[in-house]
């Protein structure tokens, strides 16, 4: 069964995942939202979501999201980690 928004989770990948501990686990808290790929580029480390298998609405036209450039949530990883842990400061 395949679930729409449900991370694939790949053994060894380089990833963020933030958790939820629910009944006595972890859980991915928000499914895919709570799932970033840390892939590397000529050097630099970047956190990515990638939101292609999840149905988006715009916010504005409240129109579905089809332009696969809009479904994708990439960040230096240094300026993720360090906004995550500003954000838990307040």
């Amino acid at each position: 069964q395949t679930v729409d928004g449900t991370p694939k989770l790949i053994l060894n990948d380089n990833v963020v995942l933030f958790l939820s501990y629910w009944k006595g686990a972890y859980w991915i808290h928000s499914i895919v939202l709570g799932h970033f790929n840390v892939v590397e580029e000529n050097g630099i480390k970047y956190a990515f979501n990638n939101l292609n298998n999840i149905g988006l609405i715009d916010p504005i036209t409240k129109k579905h999201i089809t332009e696969v450039n809009r479904k994708e949530n990439r960040i230096e990883l240094n300026s993720f980690v360090t906004a995550v842990k500003d954000y838990l400061k307040n």
